[in-house]
């Protein structure tokens, strides 16, 4: 499996430099080159602070989000780059590959949200470049994800390798409906979200205790809005139904100015005083998704309100900022395709 893997790789990177010598004079994507200046390191991953800042680590989560921005710039050589980095931290398994969720010596887990995100991108990526070898590590994710952490009709957060053991528990937040429908996965599979509800709240509970059997808060007494926005997404893409935490969003925002980044759990009002660029980011994400161009459209200003793309802050996390930066792509994008 180890050589198969090297082999995809390979070719990867041999389509790369083939492609590189065929390039048409032109502008690098500004995006790109933050990313590039700022934020790759000297190991050639990303970090997840720009500039070497704050205490460096090299994420999964951070290559999945930069192949999702590379997917809707349609930036065939920069994808394929990335995808041959991925090397650092796959895992070959007997059933498949798995991903360590950060480049660090002594891990031996994944993280499902990150090693899902990856696997869809490589499929998109597969169908967008016609790159078979993508769509055979996606396949490739797909069976180890689906093999390791779906146990007895219950998702678990990570698995690690060494003591073949499972975590026992689920965050709400690392479903993707769009992706579980891509890969054929079975949609029941997905039902556990409806979990996150409470009786008493429009807001979510974070996760499951698996061993346990109950549902969970991750911190009792707050809420993380991009845990809650996140959550919100996948409720209705499985529901089928709009959230009443959607319209709070607008509501707190009208009376409000903005929207920070936790709130307290029971009274509802702001636990924090900084705004997330990525609460912004997920919400205009979460509308691009259901096709809704003029809703993304009312949060583009909110978010370019704290995101300054032309001055990224050394306490810009990378998370945040590719986040901003492809919702705002996404929202050119897609407006243009509506109106054409």
């Amino acid at each position: 499996m180890k050589k198969w893997i090297i082999a995809v790789l390979l070719i990867v990177g041999i389509g790369l430099a083939a492609a590189w010598l065929l390039l048409p004079d032109g502008e690098e994507d500004e995006t790109v080159t933050v990313v590039e200046d700022r934020y790759r390191g000297d190991n050639g991953l990303i970090a997840n602070y720009p500039d070497g800042e704050g205490e460096t680590e090299y994420l999964s989560e951070s290559i999945g989000l930069y192949l999702d921005y590379l997917l809707v710039i349609e930036d065939e050589d920069a994808f394929a780059a990335e995808v041959e980095r991925l090397s650092e931290f796959t895992e070959e398994l007997e059933e498949g590959t798995l991903l360590k969720w950060k480049v660090e010596e002594g891990i031996s887990v994944n993280a499902l949200i990150d090693d899902v995100r990856i696997a869809y991108a490589l499929q998109r990526g597969a169908e967008l470049f016609g790159e078979e070898s993508y769509q055979e590590l996606s396949e490739s994710i797909q069976q180890a994800v689906y093999h390791y952490q779906y146990d007895a009709g219950e998702w678990h957060d990570f698995y690690d390798w060494p003591s073949d053991s499972l975590s026992q528990e689920v965050h709400f937040s690392y479903f993707s409906a769009a992706a579980w429908e891509s890969f054929g996965w079975d949609g029941a599979s997905l039902e556990g979200v409806t979990r996150a509800a409470m009786d008493d709240s429009l807001y979510y509970y974070e996760r499951y205790n698996v061993a346990e059997q109950e549902k969970e808060f991750y911190t009792e007494g707050e809420v993380n809005l991009i845990d809650q926005v996140l959550i919100m997404q996948q409720m209705e893409a499985v529901t089928g139904e709009v959230q009443p935490l959607e319209n709070w969003l607008y509501d707190i925002y009208e009376t409000n100015g903005r929207l920070t980044g936790r709130y307290d759990r029971t009274t509802m009002e702001e636990s924090v005083a900084y705004e997330a660029p990525a609460v912004y980011a997920l919400i205009m994400l979460h509308f691009l998704d259901k096709g809704d161009t003029e809703k993304a459209a009312d949060w583009k200003e909110p978010l370019e309100n704290v995101h300054e793309p032309e001055q990224v802050s050394t306490e810009a996390h990378f998370f945040d900022y590719i986040l901003a930066e492809t919702a705002l792509k996404r929202l050119e994008k897609e407006t243009q395709a509506v109106e054409e």
